[in-house]
């Protein structure tokens, strides 16, 4: 008898469970946004050092690209891409046809991007603030935070 009672009991329960499932299912569907209807920016977190330019030309040349269509952007230099800010890296600094590495940060910029460089990565790679290329901004994570903002769409490279 206790066990005919657990299994109506597991039934009434899956009855329910179906029943709310198919009544969510059943609702008109909200009308879809596309990205136009969205406010979207991008924020580049750009790891990559020196041994892969490809990488790296490829993340810029993609926050370039958005900030040049008046989306917001924000660069974040870290880990081995602090060197990239620093006026010591040679202005040539470059993978193949693609702009040097010091331009697409200043196009980024001047299309009113903001590029960020932690500063304990910087001061791990040997970069030292005052070299830092004009309107890029030492930051701790604290402040990048500050930067994000709903709409930033992450990109890793």
């Amino acid at each position: 008898m206790k066990s005919s009672l657990t299994t109506a009991r597991r039934g009434v329960l899956c009855t329910a469970l179906i029943s709310l499932v198919l009544a969510s299912c059943a609702k008109e569907p909200s009308a879809s946004k596309t990205a136009a209807d969205v406010e979207t920016g991008v924020l580049l977190n750009l790891t990559t050092g020196q041994d892969d330019l490809h990488a790296v030309s490829m993340g810029l040349n993609l926050a370039k690209t958005a900030a040049e269509r008046g989306l917001p952007v924000v660069v974040f230099l870290n880990v081995a891409a602090p060197v990239f800010a620093s006026t010591a890296l040679p202005a040539d600094t470059k993978y193949e046809d693609f702009p040097p590495v010091q331009d697409l940060l200043s196009a980024i910029m001047a299309a009113g991007g903001k590029v960020l460089v932690c500063g304990h990565c910087a001061e791990v790679s040997g970069v030292d603030a005052s070299t830092l290329l004009p309107g890029v901004v030492v930051s701790e994570h604290g402040s990048l935070l500050d930067e994000l903002q709903p709409g930033l769409v992450g990109f890793s490279y």
